[in-house]
């Protein structure tokens, strides 16, 4: 007699053929169309529930092979290749300076000209912040690349990783100001942000003027592998550098002569600094007014101190203070509570109750005749 449980499994053994031959839905649409029609000759024997999860799922397949194909753009090889080549392509070799600049990345300059050809009626001032954050983007491979190459206890090192800091906190303060674009609120940067950003600007053309290996170095990029012996050389040159010839020219880019300065715009907060300074010069120079004429009528003297003579009547009146307590008053309260507080102690201090000894109990508590005193009577 077969039980229920070895009938269930016998009726399912026969069925792991038709469950093996059902096949995963693949993202292709003739290809799942086919294996459907395959699978519709055990329509008969497929329950309803398990009929519409392969309908949902053959669904989602179809949405899932949809999104493929919209990002398979962005996720192809030849962006990456396309991507590579602009990298390496930041800057060319034997360029001046100005146009160096703009070299940086031509793939993507051609974007923001085209890009721009539609910002005709934005404000020129935001037009600026997307050409600075434009640049500053550009900058950021070739920091990275150099800074993966470099020893990190050279000299150029920590001057790349100082400007590559900075270059992102200006990128970063670009993007504040356009969103404040949105809010109907732009207003021009001041002059030491725009100043931060022209020396970042400045940067990469006085390290290519003063060291050749790095523009070089960008031009072979293209074929790494190559030239993987020559890149070595020039890195551990470029490890050896000293940097001061770069740190000098940056100093002398950054001074501004007093003309450029009364020719810059000066904004809102640095009108109302230069005024809050103004007034304290003026404060400044009417005390140094009042300190040399002669005191006014209309100002207080102040009373000189003079030191009194302590005679009797300050003594005996030393220590006396209104509301205060008796026993501070009069020394005599004082030391009559302590008396007091003493002699409730010794109160206590007495030996302790005994009892009456009967009349010879002593020698039976073992009193020694040939001792005077016993010390435990």
């Amino acid at each position: 007699m077969v039980t229920k449980r070895f009938k269930k499994s016998a009726k399912k053994t026969p069925k792991k053929q038709e469950k093996d031959s059902v096949v995963h839905l693949s993202g292709d649409e003739d290809d799942d169309v086919s294996k459907f029609v395959e699978r519709t000759e055990y329509k008969d024997r497929i329950p309803e529930d398990l009929e519409l999860d392969l309908m949902e799922s053959r669904t989602t397949a179809e949405n899932l092979s949809k999104n493929v194909m919209i990002f398979a753009d962005y996720d192809s090889g030849d962006s990456d290749e396309e991507g590579d080549k602009s990298k390496s392509n930041l800057l060319s070799k034997g360029s001046s300076k100005g146009s160096r600049i703009k070299k940086l990345d031509s793939e993507n300059a051609m974007d923001t000209s085209e890009s721009f050809t539609g910002m005709d009626d934005v404000d020129p001032t935001v037009r600026k912040y997307v050409e600075y954050l434009t640049f500053m983007e550009n900058l950021k491979p070739i920091f990275e690349h150099f800074l993966g190459k470099l020893s990190e206890t050279s000299r150029l090192y920590k001057l790349m990783s100082y400007y590559n800091i900075l270059r992102n906190h200006m990128s970063c303060l670009i993007m504040f100001h356009l969103f404040k674009f949105n809010d109907g609120r732009i207003f021009d940067m001041k002059k030491e942000e725009e100043k931060q950003i022209d020396l970042v600007m400045r940067f990469m053309d006085v390290l290519c003027d003063i060291y050749p290996e790095v523009e070089q170095i960008i031009s072979l990029l293209d074929n790494e592998t190559e030239n993987g012996d020559i890149l070595k050389d020039m890195y551990g040159n470029l490890n050896a550098v000293d940097c001061e010839e770069v740190y000098a020219a940056l100093k002398d880019s950054s001074d501004i002569t007093e003309k450029d300065g009364d020719e810059l715009d000066y904004s809102e907060d640095d009108q109302l600094s230069t005024d809050s300074e103004d007034d304290l010069e003026d404060r400044e120079l009417l005390r140094e007014l009042k300190k040399k004429k002669d005191v006014g009528d209309d100002e207080d003297v102040k009373e000189k101190h003079v030191q009194r003579r302590l005679d009797q009547a300050i003594l005996d009146n030393k220590g006396y203070v209104p509301g205060g307590k008796k026993k501070k008053k009069t020394p005599g309260v004082k030391r009559r509570q302590q008396f007091q507080k003493a002699s409730l102690r010794n109160r206590s201090n007495v030996p302790g109750v005994r009892k009456e000894i009967p009349k010879h109990e002593g020698e039976a508590r073992g009193i020694k005749t040939n001792v005077i005193k016993s010390r435990k009577f």
